[in-house]
């Protein structure tokens, strides 16, 4: 019952992070990498050069951005939320100070990894990865076999599942992102997806169709958050919150006549606000790794 008890408590705390963390996320207020593209689809990670890899240039952008919308910091600090992955690429830069050579002179926060141009970072793996699913459930990106008037013939096989999985759809073909309108169930070279876009490029026999949810290529973005005070708010329930129920052998009554059957469990009241837009700023990157959805 101690053990299963520890195990609960970490799972209730990971869900009531994860429930705040889609709040945050759902936020307008984005910066794709140092600006140099507009759209998540254009974010480019694994590849060797030109990739969008979170950097100082990332953070000064952003705090430029929060200074510039009057964003008050927290004990003098904006707070960066950010996942090991993109720790890894930043902490190279020459201009980062690690926790360990500030502690002891300044609170450090629970996770806290380190600073840089005026933002702490917490480093925790439950910082959002948008991660784009598989296109079928036998393959992960699909090829051109022809097009015509926004149908799209495959060189794959779809089965009637797979073909109704992909309606509604992101993909990315060529470098230009289409909606899927619907698919057709079809052997190899039958089998046909019709796109919502009229494209201003056609796609041509070849051309490699990628998952279009996250980045280039289908490539994994991670969501660093860089936050003011007063950015978002959770709530507060007199007498609600989280509650962890543990019912001891014997408390079933005649339910549980022998005594075998003890269970523990939580529950919790929670939801998060984003409460101002301009006080927060997500910034989306590709990372050298990927770890998949979380």
């Amino acid at each position: 019952m101690l053990h299963a008890t520890k195990l609960l408590g970490n799972q209730a705390g990971e869900t009531l992070d994860t429930i705040t963390r889609e709040v945050l996320n759902s936020g307008t207020n984005v910066q794709y990498a140092e600006g140099q593209v507009s759209a998540r689809y254009q974010l480019v990670g694994g590849e060797a050069s030109g990739n969008y890899y979170f950097s100082v240039e990332c953070v000064r952008r952003a705090v430029r951005t929060l200074k510039n919308n009057k964003a008050k910091k927290i004990n003098g600090y904006y707070v960066g939320i950010i996942h090991p992955d993109v720790a890894y690429d930043l902490m190279g830069d020459d201009d980062w100070v690690s926790a360990s050579e500030y502690a002891g002179s300044t609170q450090i926060f629970e996770g806290e990894i380190g600073k840089i141009h005026g933002v702490r970072f917490v480093e925790t793996t439950e910082a959002k990865i948008f991660h784009a699913k598989d296109l079928t459930s036998t393959t992960r990106n699909l090829t051109v076999k022809s097009y015509a008037s926004k149908v799209i013939t495959i060189n794959e096989a779809l089965s009637a599942g797979d073909a109704a999985a992909l309606a509604g759809r992101l993909i990315i073909v060529d470098g230009y992102l289409y909606t899927i309108a619907s698919a057709t169930a079809g052997a190899a070279n039958a089998a046909k997806i019709t796109i919502e876009e009229t494209p201003t490029h056609d796609p041509a026999a070849d051309d490699i169709i990628y998952p279009g949810e996250a980045g280039a290529k289908g490539r994994d973005v991670y969501s660093t958050l860089i936050l003011g005070a007063d950015a978002y708010g959770v709530t507060e329930v007199t007498g609600g919150g989280l509650q962890t129920i543990i019912k001891q052998l014997g408390s079933a009554g005649t339910a549980d006549p022998l005594n075998q059957r003890a269970t523990a469990g939580w529950k919790a009241i929670k939801t998060a606000e984003i409460l101002v837009e301009n006080y927060m700023v997500r910034v989306e990157t590709a990372s050298t790794f990927e770890s998949g959805e979380n």
